[in-house]
């Protein structure tokens, strides 16, 4: 669970209907927040104030469990560290937004 910010570019397909790329970076709700990085797909409904859908693909990195490591080995009475290996993990995401913006004609 986390937020984000999305940069939607569109494209008007018909009247009140737009779509297109989006990009975007978010910071994940956890003791420990991680950075995540998004690029989908928005389809926009309406005209002045729109309503969006955005789906796609979500990658941040996550500490992975070093099983290789510790293989085998048992440990007693020690004080021990374990190491992490940091790895970039992709998943997906879904995202609905509304504009609050006007319009801007050029």
């Amino acid at each position: 669970l986390g937020f984000a910010a999305l940069l939607n570019l569109q494209y008007q397909a018909a009247v009140g209907l737009s779509v297109g790329p989006s990009i975007g970076v978010g910071l994940s709700l956890q003791d420990n927040p991680r950075p995540a990085y998004l690029a989908g797909l928005t389809v926009m409904f309406g005209g002045k104030s729109q309503f969006g859908i955005t789906g796609g693909a979500l990658f941040t990195k996550v500490d992975e469990f070093d099983d290789l490591r510790y293989q085998g080995v048992t440990y007693q009475n020690t004080s021990l560290s374990i190491d992490y290996n940091k790895i970039l993990r992709q998943g997906w995401f879904l995202a609905m937004t509304y504009t609050i913006f006007k319009e801007i004609k050029r």
